[in-house]
C-alpha cells in the first residue's frame, strides 16, 4: 500500500510540472498578445463574467477571443493545480499516518 501512495504522490508531482509547462506555453502566449496590445484588466475580472463583459469586453471588442482564451486557460490551470495539490496532500497524509508493518 505504501508503494502505491508513494507512486501516486510522485505521479501527482509530475503532473504539476506538466501543468507548469502547459501554463507557460498556452497562457503566456495569450498574455503576450494582450500585453502587446495594451489590454488591461484586473484579477477580479477573471471570477466575475458579468463584470468582465461590462468593463473589459466593451472596451476591447477586437480582442474578445484572446481575452476569453486567456481567462479560460487561467481558470483551467487554477482548477487543475488545486486538484493536484489536494491529491498530493491527501496521499502524503495517508502515507505519513498509515500504520507501517
Amino acid at each position: 500500500m505504501q508503494i502505491a501512495l508513494i507512486v501516486g504522490c510522485i505521479a501527482a508531482f509530475v503532473a504539476i510540472l506538466a501543468l507548469n509547462i502547459y501554463f507557460r506555453t498556452k497562457v503566456l502566449r495569450s498574455y503576450r498578445t494582450l500585453f502587446r496590445n495594451r489590454v488591461y484588466f484586473e484579477t477580479a475580472h477573471f471570477f466575475d463574467r458579468q463584470r468582465m463583459e461590462n468593463e473589459v469586453m466593451s472596451r476591447y471588442p477586437e480582442f474578445r477571443q484572446d481575452i476569453e482564451t486567456f481567462r479560460d486557460n487561467i481558470l483551467f490551470s487554477l482548477k487543475c493545480a488545486g486538484a493536484l495539490i489536494l491529491t498530493i496532500t491527501v496521499l502524503a497524509s495517508a502515507l505519513i499516518y498509515w500504520p507501517s508493518n
